[in-house]
């Protein structure tokens, strides 16, 4: 199941994805993020990090366009 989905663009219209997969009540699961270009086109493949019980992730623009993950 997906969940706590969380999105974030650039100045060239590139968005970054991110949600949860796996995860519920005390359990963890994963994070998986996908970037877009400007047409709504995948860029590369999914990313998938392990996420620990009771956590989700934050994503945000980086003043020159690079794209960071937090969790």
């Amino acid at each position: 199941m997906q969940n706590h989905p969380r999105l974030t663009r650039n100045a060239t219209g590139e968005t970054l994805l991110l949600w949860t997969e796996g995860s519920m009540w005390g359990k963890g699961g994963e994070l998986v993020s996908q970037t877009f270009s400007g047409t709504g086109a995948p860029l590369g493949k999914l990313q998938r990090k392990p996420l620990s019980t009771w956590n989700y992730g934050a994503c945000a623009t980086l003043a020159d366009g690079r794209f960071v993950l937090l969790y």
